[in-house]
Parts: C-alpha cells; sequence; structure tokens
C-alpha cells in the first residue's frame, strides 16, 4: 500500500526519477567545480581582459550564476523527490528552472558559440551544466506541471536572486575598476583601466562584448543590462506558465503544501 506522508515517498516511480534526476545534477556540478580546482592555472593577464580568478582564485567557480543555478536545481529535484506532496517543494523547482533556464539562454547565445572546444574535459563540464542539465530541469518541470500552482512570491524571489547577483557583479566591478597593466610581446608596458567581471558579456566598459569606445552606446547598452537584471526572470517565469499552462495563484497568501 503507497505511503502517504510528504517525507521520503519513494514508492513512486517519479519520485525516484526526481531523485536519480537530483543526484545527477547534483555529483555532475560537483564534478565540474572539482575539475577546475585541480586543473585551476592561475591568470595571467595578457590582454586587456580581466578575469574573475585575479579575485577568486581556485574558489572563482562558486561565484558563476551557472553552477549556483545548477546546485538549486539538484537541491529542488531532491527535495521533490522527498517531499512529492509539497507544493512549496513544487515552487523551489520551478524558481530554480526559471533561474537555470537564463544560465542555459545566455551561455547558447553569448558565451558557447564563442567558446574553444578543443578542451575535451572542459566541453564535457560544459555540455551538461549548460545544456544536459537544464534539460533535465525542464522536463521535471514538464512533469509536475497539472500539480503545480505558482504565486507571485515564487516569481518575485527568483527574480530577486538574479536581480541580486546582477548587483553582486556591479560591486566587484566598481570595487576593482582601477589602472592595469601588462607586458605586450613585444615588451611594451601596456596601461588600461578596467574592472573585474565575472563574464565577459557583463563587463560595464564592455557591455555585451562591445569594444569600442563610444560612450552613448556603452551607456545605452549598460542601461540594457540594468533593465534584463530586473525583467529577464520575469519573462522566463511567464514563458514557463505560458508553456506549461501552469496555474497562477492570485491570492494574497502563497499556499503551501496544497496536493
Amino acid at each position: 500500500m503507497p505511503m502517504t506522508t510528504k517525507f521520503f515517498n519513494l514508492e513512486q516511480k517519479q519520485n525516484k526519477k526526481f531523485l536519480i534526476f537530483g543526484i545527477f545534477v547534483f555529483i555532475t556540478t560537483l564534478l565540474g567545480i572539482i575539475k577546475n580546482i585541480v586543473m585551476y592555472q592561475p591568470f595571467i593577464i595578457e590582454s586587456q581582459t580581466l578575469d574573475i580568478d585575479i579575485l577568486f582564485g581556485r574558489a572563482s567557480s562558486i561565484f558563476y550564476f551557472t553552477y549556483q543555478t545548477n546546485f538549486l536545481l539538484s537541491i529542488a529535484l531532491i527535495v521533490v523527490a522527498l517531499r512529492p506532496n509539497s507544493m512549496s517543494a513544487r515552487q523551489f523547482l520551478f524558481g530554480s528552472t526559471s533561474l537555470i533556464t537564463i544560465t542555459f539562454l545566455v551561455y547558447w547565445t553569448l558565451i558557447g558559440p564563442f567558446n574553444s572546444w578543443n578542451n575535451f574535459w572542459h566541453s564535457i563540464v560544459s555540455i551538461t551544466t549548460h545544456l544536459i542539465n537544464p534539460l533535465i530541469g525542464f522536463y521535471a518541470l514538464y512533469l509536475i506541471k497539472n500539480k503545480l500552482i505558482v504565486n507571485k512570491r515564487v516569481i518575485l524571489i527568483a527574480s530577486f536572486y538574479f536581480f541580486s547577483y546582477f548587483i553582486f557583479q556591479a560591486l566587484i566591478y566598481s570595487s576593482t575598476f582601477k589602472e592595469w597593466n601588462y607586458i605586450a610581446p613585444d615588451g611594451k608596458e601596456i596601461k588600461f583601466y578596467d574592472g573585474i567581471s565575472i563574464y565577459e558579456f557583463s563587463n560595464y566598459s564592455k557591455p555585451f562584448l562591445y569594444k569600442e569606445k563610444y560612450m552613448p552606446l556603452v551607456i545605452v547598452l549598460d542601461l540594457i543590462l540594468f533593465v534584463l537584471a530586473i525583467v529577464f526572470p520575469l519573462l522566463i517565469s511567464l514563458f514557463w506558465k505560458k508553456v506549461y499552462k501552469i496555474k497562477i495563484q492570485k491570492k494574497k497568501f502563497a499556499l503551501l503544501n496544497k496536493k
């Protein structure tokens, strides 16, 4: 006879599937970070490009949005597996899937196409954390879509997380903005002003990889970054709500533990 408790109900096939998914995402993400630590090479300034490694060294991986959203997804999947009747657990999965969707879209539009794919282990980690794991999240959300009711609080929390990450990047950039220098191959010392950004496309001096010095356009692109930091997660949440026809709870208080 199936158990009716909210906790550790692994008798149903779907719950076991979610647990396997969660463990897989967690392990692959952890292995990616371990790989980065073991194979770490100190960043050397050889051009007018700075890297977060300058600040955090071997610990840099934990500050990447990619690994954060992968870990959040893994935890959400495991929580849903262990608490299949919890509405808050399902909402957690919705929020984490929305965030990892941002990882998926940003990587394959602004980063992946420009990456060098000649490093085998780097390629494996990139494909796993930016493609396979997000697809697992999309599929998992599909499996619970008929049992999910999302409230505005869940959407706002996911949006706040993303915007907070944007502010964190801005603080790093502003606190490290100064004159840097490096020695060019011809022996000439090159000096330049810049700040450290976690992702190259979100560098406020070169937003969206725009490297010209036309300041009006730089300002416009920075404003676009700011606006996207606010509306992007909202749009992603609404996208999944529309595609999967997920219900929105319109009452003031969230539904908790609703079957």
